[in-house]
């Protein structure tokens, strides 16, 4: 089947566990088109008494529909697909089978983990509010159904994990933050598929010192490539080395850094614990074209993008007691333009920061979300190179996180940044990176905890997930109430991981909780 007019996803959960309602949000966000399986089952039974008969037993949820007949149903739909759109496809089992007979490579699979409780408290909602009458929406065959389900999904995701990204979400939250969820799971997925297909070019040096001698050489290589470089250190390679935390530092543009300043880093790094694995460097271009910059930056961008979508409404209450129009960054741009945005941003009086990734600046007539994200994304875009750096624990008594965001990096606003961070000797020119660093572009990130490095490490190394067993959820853990300090609360991080195995769709999530516990 010709994929070329589409970008597919395919959203896979129990009755009523809220795959149409996050597919049709979903096609709105993206501007895409949404399809529900179910409801092509149910028009086609209405219209063919033959097939309604000899289905009987797969519509009321004792068995499975055939896999060739739901495929066929799929590709008349998908056949008057004619642009370049986002398909939000909900479905059930046998989704697996679905898939492989339609012979399509999937952006991924979102599948809405929520229990049988919640999805039997919509499903009764949806009864008694529901102005769509569906013939099927009867508590026996739903009960069925749950049963049927139970009994098939497991074996079916793990069919699809050998062919496809797929990513479990919690579904036992609001819309909003199950949006939030699936988002990050497109985005990262988006960009990791593309890694996957176009690749890297690769090359291994001695130890660290050489590619830092190099990094000129292989940064006019890489302007000239089709493909992003990745650079290993051979030495931390054979290195027999513990396992621990492990992170991304980004040199963000549109800074020039030296030979002198990634020896600073590493020199720093390597004092207190740490080595640089690997440097991956990028042009513009194939950040922009690879989705890398909107995955790394993801509910930051997600805020200035899709703004009060995806903001619970009792948060939005707390940040508008005057009930003022509420208007994201791209909106503004779209409204006037983005020079006037930075202008309105950069001359706010206050700033106000409600989480890790949402800022936001109130106006006489109304709030904006997230001014400064446009332009920062617009800066990697068209950027001649940007570095990545991979940087592994290489001593069992290296620095902790909280050292590591405080101390080695220092906080956003370099002005009040920890005397001798990153981001104060830049602020104090110290670095010499050629331009001046400000609050809205501070020269570097790292990763906020152990969760946002594994999303960021597979965004900007290629790397395949990581987190797939439980027996790595100990690391996890550990790591994480090493970066917060607090034991006790090892066993709300275990509660954020009982619904995923696979850490894409939360990570980000979690870090921000663990940010707002970390002791400072």
């Amino acid at each position: 089947m010709n994929q070329d007019n589409f970008h597919i996803i395919f959203i896979l959960g129990f009755p009523s566990s809220g795959k149409s309602t996050l597919g049709k949000k979903l096609a709105t966000l993206l501007k895409g088109i949404h399809i529900s399986v179910g409801d092509l089952i149910r028009e086609r039974l209405t219209k063919n008494q033959d097939e309604a008969a000899l289905f009987k037993d797969a519509f009321q949820g004792k068995e499975m529909f055939p896999s060739e007949w739901i495929a066929k149903l799929l590709k008349e739909s998908l056949s008057s697909v004619k642009q370049n759109n986002y398909i939000l496809v909900d479905a059930g089992p046998p989704l697996d089978e679905v898939i492989k007979k339609l012979d399509i490579n999937p952006i991924c699979v979102i599948y809405i983990n929520s229990s049988a409780e919640t999805c039997k408290q919509r499903f009764l909602i949806r009864q008694k509010i529901s102005d769509v009458e569906r013939n099927d929406d009867i508590l026996e065959l739903f009960t069925n159904r749950i049963i049927h389900y139970k009994n098939t999904l497991p074996n079916i995701l793990s069919k699809i994990a050998q062919f496809c990204f797929i990513n479990k979400i919690n579904g036992n939250v609001s819309l909003e933050l199950v949006v939030r969820q699936a988002l990050s799971c497109i985005y990262c997925a988006m960009s990791q598929k593309i890694n996957k297909q176009e690749g890297f070019y690769y090359r291994t040096e001695p130890n660290i010192e050489n590619i830092i001698n190099k990094i000129k050489n292989f940064t006019a290589l890489t302007l000239k490539a089709d493909k992003p470089f990745i650079l290993f250190n051979k030495s931390h390679l054979t290195n027999n080395i513990p396992m621990g935390n492990q992170f991304l530092l980004l040199l963000k543009p549109p800074f020039y850094f030296e030979e002198k300043t990634f020896c600073f880093i590493n020199n720093k790094l390597h004092n207190n614990g740490y080595e640089i694995y690997a440097i991956s460097i990028w042009k513009g271009c194939h950040i922009r074209n690879r989705n890398v910059a909107k995955a790394h930056f993801e509910l930051h961008y997600f805020m200035a993008a899709y703004g009060i979508e995806i903001i619970p409404p009792y948060i939005l209450k707390s940040i508008n007691p005057a009930n003022k129009p509420i208007i994201n960054a791209y909106e503004m741009i779209q409204k006037s333009s983005l020079n006037k945005l930075n202008k309105v941003w950069e001359n706010a009086s206050i700033r106000r920061n409600i989480s890790r990734s949402f800022w936001l600046i109130e106006e006489e007539e109304y709030i904006i979300l997230n001014g400064h994200i446009p332009t920062i994304i617009n800066q990697f875009h068209d950027s001649a190179n940007v570095y990545a750096l991979y940087v592994r624990q290489s001593t069992h008594d290296a620095k902790n996180w909280e050292w590591l965001r405080c101390e080695f990096l220092g906080y956003t606003n370099p002005i009040k940044a920890h005397q001798g961070s990153l981001r104060r000797l830049a602020y104090e020119k110290r670095l010499n990176l050629h331009e001046e660093v400000s609050f809205n572009n501070n020269g570097f990130h790292l990763s906020s905890g152990p969760f946002e490095a594994h999303r960021e490490l597979s965004i900007w190394f290629g790397l395949e997930n990581c987190i797939q067993s439980a027996e790595n959820k100990s690391l996890f853990t550990q790591l994480a109430c090493d970066y917060i300090k607090l034991d006790h609360d090892t066993n709300i991080i275990y509660s954020m991981l009982e619904n995923c195995e696979n850490l894409n769709f939360q990570s980000s999530q979690i870090a921000e909780w663990i940010a707002e516990k970390i002791i400072i």
